[in-house]
């Protein structure tokens, strides 16, 4: 599938698990990407790589889906402006606050770095 205009994907999912697809990679102008899970369990999503190739997306919303920490920096930061996570589970947290404060600043460099 190829969709180079499209600006906002909404994926309304009720399975355990979910791979994004790779074509995701070949919206160009994509600027919104909402995951909302109907199901009664959370899904365990993966495949977030494919988002980092997307240099217009503005905010990425997750709705009751599984992702691990290690997964959110892959996403392009450049110009990413919401990162929302409703009601999900985050796998990888450290135990200790001080490794996740280390952790989100990391992130933050690489943000200001791209800016």
């Amino acid at each position: 599938m190829h969709c180079p205009n499209v600006e906002v994907l909404v994926l309304n999912l009720s399975s355990s698990t979910y791979a994004l697809p790779n074509f995701i990679a070949t919206m160009e102008k994509l600027k919104v990407v909402m995951i909302i899970n109907h199901g009664f369990e959370l899904t365990k999503l993966t495949n977030l790589s494919c988002l980092s190739l997307l240099p217009n997306l503005r905010r990425i919303r997750f709705e009751k889906v599984s992702i691990t920490l290690y997964d959110i920096p892959k996403i392009h930061l450049k110009y990413l402006k919401k990162l929302s996570l409703w009601l999900c589970h985050v796998d990888g947290v450290p135990n200790e606050l001080e490794d996740l404060e280390v952790m989100f600043l990391k992130l933050y460099r690489v943000y200001r770095k791209s800016k």
